[in-house]
Protein backbone atom coordinates (compact mmCIF):
# COMPACT_ATOMS: atom_id res chain seq x y z
CA UNK A 1 0.00 0.00 0.00
CA UNK A 2 0.97 3.36 -0.76
CA UNK A 3 1.06 7.19 1.56
CA UNK A 4 0.20 9.47 -0.76
CA UNK A 5 -0.13 12.15 1.75
CA UNK A 6 -0.42 13.29 5.28
CA UNK A 7 -1.15 15.91 7.68
CA UNK A 8 -0.59 16.15 11.79
CA UNK A 9 -0.99 18.61 14.71
CA UNK A 10 1.28 17.55 17.78
CA UNK A 11 2.03 19.46 20.50
CA UNK A 12 5.31 20.90 18.95
CA UNK A 13 2.62 22.94 17.03
CA UNK A 14 -0.07 22.67 13.49
CA UNK A 15 1.59 20.84 10.47
CA UNK A 16 4.50 18.39 10.03
CA UNK A 17 6.42 21.18 9.61
CA UNK A 18 6.29 22.22 12.97
CA UNK A 19 6.56 18.20 14.30
CA UNK A 20 10.04 17.39 11.67
CA UNK A 21 11.36 21.31 13.18
CA UNK A 22 10.92 20.42 16.55
CA UNK A 23 12.46 16.79 16.05
CA UNK A 24 15.74 18.48 14.02
CA UNK A 25 16.17 21.02 16.21
CA UNK A 26 16.01 19.01 19.79
CA UNK A 27 13.18 21.13 21.20
CA UNK A 28 11.06 18.95 24.31
CA UNK A 29 7.84 20.59 23.46
CA UNK A 30 6.64 18.99 27.03
CA UNK A 31 5.35 20.89 29.95
CA UNK A 32 3.97 20.40 33.47
CA UNK A 33 1.10 17.79 33.82
CA UNK A 34 -1.81 19.68 35.47
CA UNK A 35 -3.64 16.15 36.30
CA UNK A 36 -0.34 14.50 37.73
CA UNK A 37 3.00 14.88 38.75
CA UNK A 38 5.54 14.54 36.04
CA UNK A 39 5.27 16.08 32.26
CA UNK A 40 3.07 15.97 29.22
CA UNK A 41 2.81 17.13 25.63
CA UNK A 42 -0.29 18.88 25.23
CA UNK A 43 -1.96 20.28 22.37
CA UNK A 44 -2.24 23.75 23.52
CA UNK A 45 -5.22 25.23 21.66
CA UNK A 46 -7.42 22.24 22.20
CA UNK A 47 -6.80 22.89 26.35
CA UNK A 48 -10.50 24.32 26.77
CA UNK A 49 -12.33 22.49 29.51
CA UNK A 50 -15.19 24.40 28.45
CA UNK A 51 -15.62 22.22 25.51
CA UNK A 52 -16.06 18.56 25.36
CA UNK A 53 -13.51 16.10 24.32
CA UNK A 54 -15.72 15.20 20.94
CA UNK A 55 -15.47 19.16 20.34
CA UNK A 56 -12.21 19.36 20.58
CA UNK A 57 -11.14 15.83 18.32
CA UNK A 58 -13.88 17.97 15.61
CA UNK A 59 -12.14 21.11 16.08
CA UNK A 60 -8.93 19.32 15.49
CA UNK A 61 -9.78 17.74 12.36
CA UNK A 62 -11.67 20.11 11.22
CA UNK A 63 -8.43 22.36 11.54
CA UNK A 64 -6.64 19.70 9.85
CA UNK A 65 -8.91 18.84 6.50
CA UNK A 66 -8.87 22.76 6.08
CA UNK A 67 -5.28 23.07 5.96
CA UNK A 68 -4.04 23.74 2.61
CA UNK A 69 -1.69 20.54 2.06
CA UNK A 70 -4.51 18.32 3.03
CA UNK A 71 -6.95 20.23 0.91
CA UNK A 72 -4.48 20.49 -1.73
CA UNK A 73 -4.00 16.60 -1.29
CA UNK A 74 -7.94 15.85 -2.23
CA UNK A 75 -7.76 18.04 -4.88
CA UNK A 76 -4.74 15.80 -6.34
CA UNK A 77 -6.76 12.64 -6.00
CA UNK A 78 -10.24 13.08 -7.95
CA UNK A 79 -10.59 9.46 -7.92
CA UNK A 80 -11.46 9.75 -4.00
CA UNK A 81 -14.93 10.74 -5.67
CA UNK A 82 -15.70 7.50 -7.80
CA UNK A 83 -13.45 4.65 -6.24
CA UNK A 84 -13.98 2.67 -2.92
CA UNK A 85 -12.90 4.07 0.00
CA UNK A 86 -12.63 3.38 3.36
CA UNK A 87 -11.85 5.27 7.09
CA UNK A 88 -9.83 3.86 9.65
CA UNK A 89 -9.67 5.59 12.92
CA UNK A 90 -7.23 4.36 15.48
CA UNK A 91 -7.22 5.34 18.73
CA UNK A 92 -6.93 4.31 22.25
CA UNK A 93 -9.48 5.97 24.30
CA UNK A 94 -10.95 8.33 22.17
CA UNK A 95 -13.31 10.92 23.74
CA UNK A 96 -13.84 8.72 26.89
CA UNK A 97 -13.50 11.68 29.36
CA UNK A 98 -16.80 12.95 27.89
CA UNK A 99 -18.40 10.22 30.13
CA UNK A 100 -15.76 8.27 32.29
CA UNK A 101 -16.65 10.53 35.44
CA UNK A 102 -20.12 10.31 34.87
CA UNK A 103 -21.94 8.45 38.07
CA UNK A 104 -25.10 8.07 36.32
CA UNK A 105 -24.87 4.25 35.62
CA UNK A 106 -28.18 4.36 32.84
CA UNK A 107 -26.53 7.24 31.25
CA UNK A 108 -23.22 5.27 30.16
CA UNK A 109 -24.94 2.19 29.48
CA UNK A 110 -26.80 4.25 26.57
CA UNK A 111 -23.45 6.38 25.73
CA UNK A 112 -22.59 5.64 21.82
CA UNK A 113 -18.99 4.63 23.29
CA UNK A 114 -16.00 6.64 22.93
CA UNK A 115 -15.25 6.27 19.45
CA UNK A 116 -18.38 6.23 17.37
CA UNK A 117 -19.04 9.90 17.50
CA UNK A 118 -15.65 10.82 16.39
CA UNK A 119 -16.18 8.46 13.49
CA UNK A 120 -19.66 10.39 13.02
CA UNK A 121 -17.83 13.55 12.64
CA UNK A 122 -14.67 12.36 10.41
CA UNK A 123 -17.39 11.21 7.87
CA UNK A 124 -18.81 14.82 8.47
CA UNK A 125 -15.76 16.51 7.71
CA UNK A 126 -14.21 14.37 4.89
CA UNK A 127 -18.16 15.39 2.18
CA UNK A 128 -18.05 15.09 -0.41
CA UNK A 129 -16.02 11.41 -0.08
CA UNK A 130 -18.45 8.39 0.10
CA UNK A 131 -17.20 5.66 2.74
CA UNK A 132 -17.87 2.17 1.59
CA UNK A 133 -16.47 0.83 4.88
CA UNK A 134 -15.55 2.31 8.27
CA UNK A 135 -13.72 1.30 11.20
CA UNK A 136 -12.12 1.91 14.44
CA UNK A 137 -9.54 0.09 15.96
CA UNK A 138 -8.27 0.08 19.54
CA UNK A 139 -5.53 -1.74 20.16
CA UNK A 140 -3.47 0.06 23.33
CA UNK A 141 -0.61 1.86 21.91
CA UNK A 142 0.11 -0.32 18.81
CA UNK A 143 -3.08 0.61 17.39
CA UNK A 144 -1.96 2.76 14.33
CA UNK A 145 -0.06 -0.48 13.13
CA UNK A 146 -2.80 -2.97 13.99
CA UNK A 147 -5.10 -0.35 11.96
CA UNK A 148 -2.41 -0.70 9.11
CA UNK A 149 -2.49 -4.51 8.95
CA UNK A 150 -6.12 -4.23 8.86
CA UNK A 151 -5.83 -1.73 5.75
CA UNK A 152 -3.41 -3.95 4.20
CA UNK A 153 -5.86 -6.72 4.43
CA UNK A 154 -8.64 -4.72 2.98
CA UNK A 155 -6.61 -3.83 0.08
CA UNK A 156 -5.03 -7.46 -0.78
CA UNK A 157 -8.58 -8.95 -0.52
CA UNK A 158 -9.65 -5.67 -3.12
CA UNK A 159 -11.96 -4.50 -0.85
CA UNK A 160 -10.97 -0.75 -1.31
CA UNK A 161 -8.84 1.46 -3.46
CA UNK A 162 -8.02 4.00 -1.14
CA UNK A 163 -8.26 4.61 2.94
CA UNK A 164 -8.48 7.61 5.09
CA UNK A 165 -6.17 6.46 8.16
CA UNK A 166 -7.11 8.35 10.64
CA UNK A 167 -5.24 8.46 14.31
CA UNK A 168 -5.49 10.98 17.23
CA UNK A 169 -5.83 10.80 20.94
CA UNK A 170 -6.04 13.95 23.37
CA UNK A 171 -5.28 13.68 27.00
CA UNK A 172 -7.13 14.32 30.20
CA UNK A 173 -7.62 13.38 34.01
CA UNK A 174 -8.74 9.52 33.49
CA UNK A 175 -5.61 8.82 30.94
CA UNK A 176 -2.97 10.70 33.14
CA UNK A 177 -4.21 8.99 36.63
CA UNK A 178 -3.99 5.83 35.24
CA UNK A 179 -0.42 5.90 33.99
CA UNK A 180 0.09 7.54 37.44
CA UNK A 181 -1.23 4.49 39.01
CA UNK A 182 1.20 2.58 36.79
CA UNK A 183 4.33 4.80 38.24
CA UNK A 184 5.31 5.27 34.12
CA UNK A 185 5.62 8.45 34.43
CA UNK A 186 8.99 10.75 34.21
CA UNK A 187 9.91 12.87 37.11
CA UNK A 188 12.62 14.56 34.79
CA UNK A 189 12.91 14.79 30.99
CA UNK A 190 12.02 11.74 28.87
CA UNK A 191 15.12 10.05 27.52
CA UNK A 192 14.76 7.53 25.54
CA UNK A 193 17.27 4.37 25.87
CA UNK A 194 19.82 6.29 28.19
CA UNK A 195 20.91 4.61 31.35
CA UNK A 196 19.46 7.54 33.06
CA UNK A 197 15.96 7.10 31.51
CA UNK A 198 12.94 6.96 34.57
CA UNK A 199 9.87 7.07 32.39
CA UNK A 200 7.30 8.13 29.43
CA UNK A 201 5.55 11.48 28.84
CA UNK A 202 2.42 11.17 27.32
CA UNK A 203 1.67 13.41 24.67
CA UNK A 204 -1.88 14.56 22.29
CA UNK A 205 -1.57 14.23 18.68
CA UNK A 206 -4.31 14.17 15.42
CA UNK A 207 -2.67 12.51 12.08
CA UNK A 208 -4.27 11.99 8.96
CA UNK A 209 -2.81 10.04 6.25
CA UNK A 210 -4.23 8.98 2.51
CA UNK A 211 -3.45 5.38 1.72
CA UNK A 212 -3.66 3.87 -1.57
CA UNK A 213 -4.17 0.26 -2.96
CA UNK A 214 -2.05 1.51 -6.35
CA UNK A 215 0.87 4.11 -6.60
CA UNK A 216 0.10 7.63 -8.23
CA UNK A 217 3.20 9.45 -8.65
CA UNK A 218 6.89 9.10 -7.72
CA UNK A 219 6.48 11.61 -4.75
CA UNK A 220 4.38 8.44 -2.80
CA UNK A 221 5.88 6.22 -0.20
CA UNK A 222 5.52 2.59 -0.17
CA UNK A 223 4.80 0.71 3.14
CA UNK A 224 6.32 -2.65 2.28
CA UNK A 225 5.35 -4.66 5.14
CA UNK A 226 3.33 -4.31 8.56
CA UNK A 227 3.14 -7.15 11.13
CA UNK A 228 1.83 -7.44 14.54
CA UNK A 229 2.11 -10.34 17.24
CA UNK A 230 0.95 -10.85 20.49
CA UNK A 231 2.77 -12.37 23.35
CA UNK A 232 0.12 -11.76 26.22
CA UNK A 233 2.96 -12.37 29.33
CA UNK A 234 1.79 -9.08 31.10
CA UNK A 235 -1.34 -6.68 30.54
CA UNK A 236 0.98 -3.01 30.98
CA UNK A 237 4.46 -4.35 30.36
CA UNK A 238 6.53 -6.55 27.60
CA UNK A 239 8.76 -9.39 28.53
CA UNK A 240 12.45 -8.86 28.66
CA UNK A 241 12.64 -10.34 25.58
CA UNK A 242 10.37 -8.79 23.43
CA UNK A 243 9.28 -12.08 21.95
CA UNK A 244 5.74 -10.64 19.95
CA UNK A 245 8.33 -8.02 18.49
CA UNK A 246 10.75 -10.24 17.14
CA UNK A 247 8.11 -12.61 15.82
CA UNK A 248 6.55 -9.88 13.91
CA UNK A 249 10.10 -8.86 12.83
CA UNK A 250 10.83 -12.42 11.50
CA UNK A 251 7.32 -12.34 9.62
CA UNK A 252 8.14 -9.77 7.30
CA UNK A 253 9.24 -11.10 3.92
CA UNK A 254 10.81 -7.34 3.43
CA UNK A 255 13.59 -7.97 6.09
CA UNK A 256 14.49 -11.03 4.36
CA UNK A 257 15.77 -8.85 1.33
CA UNK A 258 18.69 -6.25 3.81
CA UNK A 259 18.69 -4.09 6.66
CA UNK A 260 16.74 -1.18 7.00
CA UNK A 261 18.35 2.28 6.68
CA UNK A 262 16.94 3.12 9.62
CA UNK A 263 14.62 2.60 12.67
CA UNK A 264 11.74 4.69 14.17
CA UNK A 265 11.70 2.91 17.60
CA UNK A 266 8.69 2.99 19.99
CA UNK A 267 11.26 4.30 22.57
CA UNK A 268 8.76 5.08 26.09
CA UNK A 269 12.06 5.80 28.34
CA UNK A 270 10.73 3.37 30.69
CA UNK A 271 13.21 0.51 31.95
CA UNK A 272 10.81 -2.18 30.49
CA UNK A 273 9.79 -1.12 26.99
CA UNK A 274 13.68 0.40 26.19
CA UNK A 275 15.17 -2.88 27.27
CA UNK A 276 12.45 -5.53 25.50
CA UNK A 277 12.87 -3.45 22.84
CA UNK A 278 16.95 -3.23 22.57
CA UNK A 279 16.62 -7.04 23.27
CA UNK A 280 14.39 -7.61 20.17
CA UNK A 281 15.84 -5.93 18.07
CA UNK A 282 19.55 -7.04 18.50
CA UNK A 283 18.48 -10.88 18.85
CA UNK A 284 16.48 -10.51 15.77
CA UNK A 285 20.16 -9.75 13.86
CA UNK A 286 22.44 -10.85 16.05
CA UNK A 287 24.68 -9.69 14.12
CA UNK A 288 27.71 -6.47 15.10
CA UNK A 289 26.79 -5.35 11.58
CA UNK A 290 23.22 -4.80 12.06
CA UNK A 291 23.63 -3.11 15.04
CA UNK A 292 25.27 0.03 13.83
CA UNK A 293 21.67 1.15 12.29
CA UNK A 294 20.96 4.25 13.56
CA UNK A 295 17.64 4.33 15.88
CA UNK A 296 16.14 7.51 16.49
CA UNK A 297 12.25 8.01 18.00
CA UNK A 298 9.92 10.86 18.60
CA UNK A 299 8.41 10.63 22.55
CA UNK A 300 10.76 12.59 23.92
CA UNK A 301 9.82 15.74 21.76
CA UNK A 302 5.86 14.81 21.59
CA UNK A 303 5.37 12.83 24.17
CA UNK A 304 3.38 9.39 23.83
CA UNK A 305 0.69 10.12 21.64
CA UNK A 306 -0.71 6.43 22.33
CA UNK A 307 -3.18 5.05 20.07
CA UNK A 308 -1.66 7.85 17.34
CA UNK A 309 1.98 7.30 18.05
CA UNK A 310 2.77 5.15 15.26
CA UNK A 311 1.25 7.12 12.65
CA UNK A 312 3.22 10.46 14.11
CA UNK A 313 6.29 7.85 13.81
CA UNK A 314 4.98 6.88 10.06
CA UNK A 315 5.25 10.50 9.32
CA UNK A 316 8.51 11.09 10.59
CA UNK A 317 9.59 8.32 8.78
CA UNK A 318 8.60 9.55 5.71
CA UNK A 319 9.88 13.02 6.33
CA UNK A 320 13.20 11.12 7.09
CA UNK A 321 13.05 9.34 3.41
CA UNK A 322 11.84 12.99 1.57
CA UNK A 323 14.79 15.32 3.72
CA UNK A 324 17.07 12.48 3.65
CA UNK A 325 17.96 13.32 7.73
CA UNK A 326 17.56 12.32 10.72
CA UNK A 327 17.29 13.42 13.51
CA UNK A 328 18.50 12.68 17.39
CA UNK A 329 16.85 11.72 20.99
CA UNK A 330 17.01 15.08 21.74
CA UNK A 331 17.10 14.49 25.46
CA UNK A 332 19.59 11.41 25.58
CA UNK A 333 23.15 12.58 26.01
CA UNK A 334 24.62 8.43 26.35
CA UNK A 335 22.94 5.42 25.70
CA UNK A 336 22.16 2.37 28.52
CA UNK A 337 25.73 0.80 27.81
CA UNK A 338 24.13 -2.46 28.71
CA UNK A 339 21.96 -2.02 24.92
CA UNK A 340 23.84 -3.12 21.68
CA UNK A 341 21.77 -1.12 18.83
CA UNK A 342 23.00 2.30 18.01
CA UNK A 343 20.51 4.99 19.33
CA UNK A 344 21.17 8.88 18.25
CA UNK A 345 21.89 10.56 21.32
CA UNK A 346 22.69 14.37 21.45
CA UNK A 347 25.97 13.86 20.19
CA UNK A 348 24.82 12.62 16.76
CA UNK A 349 26.09 15.04 13.75
CA UNK A 350 23.12 14.96 11.25
CA UNK A 351 24.99 16.90 8.37
CA UNK A 352 28.35 14.37 8.49
CA UNK A 353 25.91 11.14 8.16
CA UNK A 354 24.42 12.55 5.18
CA UNK A 355 27.39 12.15 2.86
CA UNK A 356 28.32 8.77 4.50
CA UNK A 357 24.88 6.93 3.45
CA UNK A 358 21.05 7.46 2.00
CA UNK A 359 18.17 6.73 3.24
CA UNK A 360 15.94 4.87 1.68
CA UNK A 361 14.62 1.84 3.97
CA UNK A 362 12.74 2.95 7.33
CA UNK A 363 11.53 0.53 10.07
CA UNK A 364 9.16 1.88 12.36
CA UNK A 365 8.42 -0.33 15.34
CA UNK A 366 6.08 -0.21 18.16
CA UNK A 367 5.05 -2.19 21.88
CA UNK A 368 1.90 -1.43 23.12
CA UNK A 369 0.22 -2.86 26.02
CA UNK A 370 -1.97 -6.66 26.51
CA UNK A 371 1.66 -7.50 24.48
CA UNK A 372 0.75 -6.31 21.33
CA UNK A 373 4.04 -5.66 19.10
CA UNK A 374 4.50 -4.95 15.84
CA UNK A 375 6.49 -3.50 13.04
CA UNK A 376 6.46 -1.89 9.78
CA UNK A 377 8.77 -0.87 6.79
CA UNK A 378 7.73 2.21 4.49
CA UNK A 379 10.15 3.11 1.71
CA UNK A 380 10.70 5.65 -1.03
CA UNK A 381 8.66 5.00 -4.58
CA UNK A 382 11.48 5.22 -7.44
CA UNK A 383 9.74 5.89 -10.69
CA UNK A 384 8.83 2.52 -11.99
CA UNK A 385 6.44 2.41 -8.33
CA UNK A 386 8.46 0.08 -6.44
Amino acid sequence: MFVLGYECWTAAGFGVEDLMAALYAGRDASQPNPHVKGRWCPIDSLQDSSRSYRERFLDGFRNICQSKSFSSLLRDVPELQEKRVGLVFSSTKGCVEDFIWNLDESAVRTHPGPYEPIVTDLIELLKPVKFTYCRTVSNACSSSHVALCLIKDLFSTDHLDFVFFVAGDLLGPFVSKGFESLKLFSQTSNQPFSDQRDGLQLGEALTIVLLSKRPRTSGDFKIVDVSTQTEGAAITRPVKEGRGLVRALTSMEGLKKGLPDFVVAHGTGTQFNDSAEDFALSTFWNDAAAWKIPVTGTKWSVGHCLGASGAVDLIAACEILKEQRLFALGNTSVQDPKFKMSYLTQKFPMGEALSERAFNLGLVTSLGFGGVQAALLVQRVVENGH
